[in-house]
């Protein structure tokens, strides 16, 4: 039983882990003790003989380990020695040692990076859908009112068409506009209706 067996980790649940520059600043030897922990398991699944014989060289290659992490997550160093222990990083070929560890590093770096493009590519299609979706409202509830413009120059034209709010009302400005007083007539007969039905 290893502490792998537990859970299942992925990429994309380790990208939205624990920050490890957090973990640095607060707990720098708890998160020194955890990878060192984790390394000495993976090399005991492993069973070869490697060049990490002392505390000194070992202490060494984690720090190092965690200095290539610097972006990564705890989550992603947990996932990372479960991949590399397995041998889906890169093979050790029978003599595990630190050119191996750094082709292991790069190759989970590659897959976290894959997954990030991934994750931005989502969030601006989202953003864009939202933007879509606002101007659907709009010209919804402008109706034909709207000539036909370019996005940046609708949404200039919302804002300068738009009802006042009560702040704008009491700051001073006493008068309606056009526009104004139809919509406020419009949300007026939209409101007795409602109350007759």
């Amino acid at each position: 039983m290893t502490v792998y067996d537990d859970y299942e980790m992925t990429v994309n649940k380790a990208f939205h882990g624990m920050n490890i520059q957090w973990a640095q600043r607060e707990h720098p030897n708890e998160l020194f003790e955890l990878v060192k922990a984790l390394f000495k398991d993976a090399l005991a699944f492993i069973n070869k003989d490697h060049p990490w014989t002392t505390a000194r060289r070992g202490n060494l290659e984690v720090k190092e380990m965690i200095q290539y992490g610097l972006t990564w997550t705890i989550e992603d160093f947990v996932l990372f020695f479960q991949m590399m222990r397995k041998g889906q990083l890169a093979k050790h070929y029978d003599k595990p040692d630190s050119e191996w560890v750094n082709k292991c590093l790069v190759a989970y770096a590659n897959l976290k990076e894959d997954y990030r493009e991934d994750f931005q590519k989502k969030v601006k299609w989202k953003a864009e859908n939202q933007q879509q979706e606002d101007m659907y409202q709009l010209q919804k509830m402008l109706g034909d009112d709207i000539p036909f413009m370019t996005d940046a120059e609708t949404i200039e034209w919302a804002k300068q068409h738009r009802p006042r709010t009560m702040a704008e009302f009491l700051g001073g400005k006493s008068h309606l506009s056009a526009t104004e007083r139809a919509w406020l007539s419009q949300r007026d007969k939209e409101r007795r209706d409602a109350k007759g039905a």
